[in-house]
């Protein structure tokens, strides 16, 4: 399979707002906010601002774009979905510095980067104890705090879910909220790991989505 040719699928097949670069600075702001009470998210960052994690977001998703479908069901960007197709290596070091990374680790500090070094490493390599050439990665999941529980996540979900099925696929993702588990069982994934953040007691939960 050529690759990346299942994300140019993907875009002829599933009807979303597709995110556009002049968009990522209100997705980081979004996911930043989001995920402010994330107890692996403020391990891994440390006690920073929200302005801080929203631009450690920005610059992540903007290390990814073009590579990775980032997508919402309207320009208004209430919910999010980030997924890495089969074949995805994650985000080269230099391409994360150019993306505005420099700054990031400044604003952030070198603990919070030895922090998240370590974590991403971790969790590609049980990732990739899961994965095959059928396998996407579901990095992010995410509903604009305010306005969960209105079905905002199920609408964005649910289609992409309907397209791995109808192509086979298997989806991946990872969630360190226990009280997550039972959800995503509830769209079809089941645990297939766990493991503990590197350097805490936080357990992450590794889910995989079996090929239908």
């Amino acid at each position: 399979m050529k690759k990346y040719d299942s994300v140019s699928r993907f875009h002829r097949e599933v009807v979303a707002y597709y995110i556009q670069e002049y968009d990522l600075k209100r997705v980081g702001e979004m996911v930043g906010g989001t995920f402010a009470d994330d107890t692996a998210v403020k391990y891994l960052l440390g006690d920073v601002s929200e302005k801080t994690r929203s631009r450690y977001c920005q610059t992540t998703y903007r290390s990814m774009f073009g590579d990775a479908i980032m997508i919402s069901t309207d320009a208004a960007i209430d919910n999010l979905i980030v997924l890495c197709p089969p074949g995805y290596r994650g985000i080269p070091t230099m391409r994360f510095l150019r993306s505005g990374g420099l700054a990031t680790v400044f604003g952030l500090g070198l603990g919070a980067m030895k922090r998240s070094i370590a974590f991403e490493k971790n969790a590609v390599a049980v990732r990739n104890r899961y994965s095959d050439d059928k396998t996407w990665y579901l990095m992010t999941f995410a509903v604009r705090a305010g306005k969960t529980h209105q079905g905002l996540g199920s609408a964005i979900l649910r289609p992409i879910l309907e397209w791995m099925d109808k192509n086979h696929y298997s989806v991946y993702l990872e969630t360190d909220k226990a009280v997550n588990v039972e959800m995503y069982e509830h769209f079809g994934f089941q645990v297939v790991d766990i493991c503990m953040v590197p350097g805490s007691q936080i357990k992450q939960y590794g889910m995989l989505r079996a090929a239908r």
